[in-house]
């Protein structure tokens, strides 16, 4: 199963971290983790035999040597970064690893201690994120110019219709004010009996203003000041990424150089000081497709 990009939801109050993008890919055996801060990009992909070796290193009591124990596994991973309730994400490093250790708790049927789950993200080069992110955002928006134009065709395609209905209706002595009985005329208060009365009261009866409508994007676009702002807005809304000038600029710091220590459950299989995820998973996500 593979994932749209969306923000990352950890348990760090650590201000060295800024917000963090991150996707997966999850097979029957195996998994892909990609995280970004859209400057920098971190990457693990994950065979079953390593996936093994590692179930086994940490003494997991999901044992991944049988495959509906190792698909078991693989979703109680992926449980946590889609923010299942009772989860967590925490950010560390790893001494004489120079990239970022994402660790996943998922809570497991007691007994069982609940699964720990490191991912070592390495560096990776600005190619991955030219092609895991960059590129693919350029399709979208290519895909959308071309939804928006054929949204405007259809739009003109309505107004011809519309307006030749009302036409004949006019020339048919059919008067428009009974068709829309709550049509009022706007300068004089009484009822609208004209086709261009009806048309200034009736929303969505008129020819559709393209440039009007443009313009309300382009005069003031309402966008964030700070792509923190923008990615929250982004992955809440479902909207759309544009190119515009931000007070706060993206980090070119080795931030994961300065982050503090996480701590995570107890031995005893207790919480610790991380807040587990509270909401079912998000489907927040900004899917970009693949080239």
């Amino acid at each position: 199963m593979a994932s749209g990009w969306r923000l990352l939801c950890h348990s760090s109050n650590d201000p060295n971290i800024p917000p963090l993008l991150v996707k997966y890919e999850f097979g029957k055996s195996n998994y892909k983790i990609w995280l970004t801060d859209l400057t920098h990009v971190w990457v693990e992909i994950l065979d079953q035999r390593p996936l093994v070796q590692r179930a086994w290193e940490l003494e997991a009591d999901i044992d991944p040597i049988e495959s509906d124990q190792r698909q078991m596994l693989l979703q109680r991973i992926q449980d946590s970064i889609d923010e299942v309730k009772g989860t967590k994400l925490a950010i560390s490093t790893k001494d004489h690893f120079k990239g970022i250790v994402l660790t996943a708790y998922s809570p497991l049927p007691k007994p069982l201690k609940p699964l720990q789950w490191p991912f070592f993200l390495a560096p990776s080069s600005g190619t991955t994120l030219t092609n895991e992110l960059v590129l693919p955002l350029l399709v979208e928006q290519l895909l959308s110019r071309r939804k928006v134009a054929s949204l405007l065709v259809a739009l003109r395609d309505k107004d011809h219709v519309i307006g030749k209905l009302t036409d004949k209706m006019q020339a048919e002595g059919i008067e428009l004010g009974k068709v829309f009985p709550g049509a009022v005329s706007s300068k004089s208060g009484r009822k609208a009996g004209s086709k261009e009365d009806i048309e200034k009261s009736i929303q969505g009866l008129g020819t559709f203003n393209e440039y009007q409508w443009q313009s309300l994007f382009t005069a003031d676009p309402d966008v964030p000041g700070s792509y923190s702002s923008l990615l929250s807005q982004l992955f809440l809304q479902g909207g759309s990424l544009s190119r515009f000038n931000f007070n706060e600029q993206c980090s070119e710091k080795a931030w994961w150089e300065h982050i503090s220590a996480e701590c995570g459950p107890n031995d005893d299989g207790s919480e610790g000081t991380l807040q587990s995820h509270s909401q079912s998973p998000t489907a927040n996500e900004f899917q970009v497709g693949k080239l």
